[in-house]
């Protein structure tokens, strides 16, 4: 068990498989589907990053909160997005800043980024069972819409696995590690 756990720990291996997991979902894609998805929802995500961020704002302000903290305390920690890849490395962040202690910071930080976890849990189980009673509204698993004229492309994911796959090549399995471990 001591082996196992100072491999886990000194090795980062879980921060390689994420990154595999990230490289390989996006190398499998279309190249063409990729970047037009990419184009067409970009806008949008940084305009509700925009508008997530003030409108917790204007509710904390309205409710007589410090700027300062309601901005790095509450809404810039649920924007990172979860604990392991976000809120300890904001606190590591903040304790340097701050000087204060790293557990500290983390114990600042870590039930609000848990509270907006939860958050988006619910609500993406709701948008689920939306998209499961309307499911004109989801895009029925397409990155885009079948009648996009793409040229020498599918409008959805290329990727066929099963029998029909072709198989990798030496050169793309080793560009996908460097890739990976790269990131």
């Amino acid at each position: 068990m001591a082996s196992v756990s100072t491999f886990y720990h000194d090795s980062n291996i879980l921060y390689l498989y994420i990154c595999c997991i990230i490289v390989g979902s996006t190398l499998s894609m279309n190249r063409n589907t990729l970047v037009q998805g990419f184009l067409r929802i970009f806008i949008p995500m940084l305009c509700g990053e925009v508008v997530g961020m003030l409108t917790g704002m204007a509710v904390g302000i309205a409710l007589g909160m410090d700027p300062f903290h309601l901005f790095f305390f509450l809404v810039l920690p649920i924007m990172v997005g979860g604990i392991g890849e976000g809120a300890i490395q904001l606190s590591i962040g903040y304790a340097l800043l701050l000087n204060q202690d790293q557990a500290e910071a983390l114990g600042h930080l870590l039930p609000i980024v848990m509270l907006g976890s939860l958050t988006a849990i619910i609500l993406a189980g709701i948008l689920n069972q939306l998209g499961k009673r309307f499911p004109h509204l989801t895009g029925e698993g397409a990155l885009m819409s079948d009648n996009m004229n793409l040229s020498n492309s599918t409008p959805a994911l290329s990727v066929q696995l099963g029998a029909g796959s072709a198989k990798p090549e030496l050169a793309s399995i080793a560009a996908g590690a460097l890739l990976a471990m790269l990131l």
